[in-house]
């Protein structure tokens, strides 16, 4: 079982007296950050751009391995294709998280 983390689950991050760095690691406790992806919500208005950097500002409580896995190697590895041409993935976390969208859409269509 895996979570989508996205661009909503940001945004209610901070409500009822709640926010990111109080939200976030109480749910990389219950949920280990390898069973996490990122994506982002298309219903939301804005760039992605824009919602790629409020996620990383939200997660950034997060230790850095957690915010790796949850903007890349989650989505990696169920995906292997989308590791790069040498075998290693990257860490350029726009990139990824870009990606990221494409591929659990597709994984969502399939397990429906």
């Amino acid at each position: 079982m895996y979570f989508k983390l996205s661009t909503n689950n940001v945004r209610f991050s901070k409500n009822d007296g709640a926010s990111p760095e109080t939200f976030f690691p109480k749910l990389v406790q219950e949920i280990p950050a390898n069973r996490i992806a990122w994506a982002q919500t298309a219903r939301f208005e804005g760039h992605a751009e824009e919602m790629v950097d409020e996620a990383k500002a939200a997660l950034s409580c997060l230790k850095q391995s957690d915010q790796d896995w949850i903007f890349a190697k989650t989505a990696q590895s169920l995906y292997p294709a989308s590791r790069t041409s040498q075998g290693a993935y990257e860490h350029e976390h726009d990139k990824e998280a870009l990606k990221l969208n494409v591929m659990l859409g597709d994984y969502r269509t399939r397990w429906r």
